[in-house]
């Protein structure tokens, strides 16, 4: 949910020969845009697709491509803690509720703050599940 990071440069770092980071730059990395782009994910990169995770295609995906918890040295301290506790959260909530929405993936629009949410809200259908 972070839409970018900010990172320090350690040593020089050239870009095809034309551009030079110097030492103690600081560096934005867009991670939102990372994970669209079309270079790493395809025409269909804006789409939701969660077979681009399956075990067959994972190998395939750049090791920098998704990064939603950065990666390195700062990656966040929370990751591992975060994944459990989604996975649990998650399980037990479709346990008991049916999720609903209008809303079309590609009508959404994205405001960028400290997080990244989106502008119009969360609109979606909680019910009650019939078992």
């Amino acid at each position: 949910v972070v839409p970018f990071v900010v990172r320090q440069v350690d040593e020089e770092i050239v870009l095809g020969h034309k551009y030079t980071i110097p030492v103690k730059a600081a560096v934005v990395v867009p991670i939102s845009r990372v994970h669209k782009n079309k270079k790493y994910w395809g025409d269909d990169a804006e789409e939701f697709n969660p077979e681009r995770f399956s075990k067959e295609n994972i190998s395939k995906i750049h090791p920098y491509a998704f990064v939603p918890f950065a990666k390195g040295p700062r990656m966040c301290l929370g990751y591992r803690y975060a994944m459990m506790l989604m996975k649990i959260q998650l399980a037990n909530f479709l346990m008991r509720y049916e999720v609903d929405t209008d809303l079309k993936l590609n009508e959404l629009e994205f405001c960028c703050h400290v997080t990244m949410t989106v502008c119009q809200g969360y609109m979606i259908k909680v019910r009650n599940r019939k078992c």
